[in-house]
């Protein structure tokens, strides 16, 4: 099954696209960029490798986050009040992998980087 297909990645990547209209830096396109790179070599199960959090340190919301704010880094308030802000309604707790996959996917495609 291709990501694509999964709960919650075309949401994500209209809220991406609209985070980086609104809040993104050229340091979170490079970002972004390296995160894409590095789960591209993994195929289409990137979504069961980061996972949400069940049976990791970090949930994939808390990830990225951590990928684009590397100085802030375990701070589980600064996370969720990046997703509250960028995702609203939700909360990191209620994003999915895909939806996280589909952000990232949203974001580069708005700044015709993909």
């Amino acid at each position: 099954m291709s990501d694509k297909e999964l709960p919650g990645f075309d949401e994500g990547k209209q809220y991406g696209s609209r985070w980086v209209a609104k809040l993104a830096t050229k340091a979170d396109i490079k970002n972004l960029r390296r995160w894409e790179e590095f789960y591209e070599t993994r195929g289409d199960n990137t979504h069961q490798e980061l996972g949400d959090g069940e049976s990791g340190a970090f949930s994939a919301a808390e990830h990225l986050f951590y990928v684009l704010e590397p100085e802030n880094e375990g701070s589980d308030p600064l996370a969720q009040e990046f997703w509250e802000y960028a995702a609203a309604p939700y909360t990191k707790d209620k994003i999915t992998a895909s939806f996280v996959e589909g952000f990232v996917v949203g974001a580069l495609e708005a700044r015709g980087q993909k």
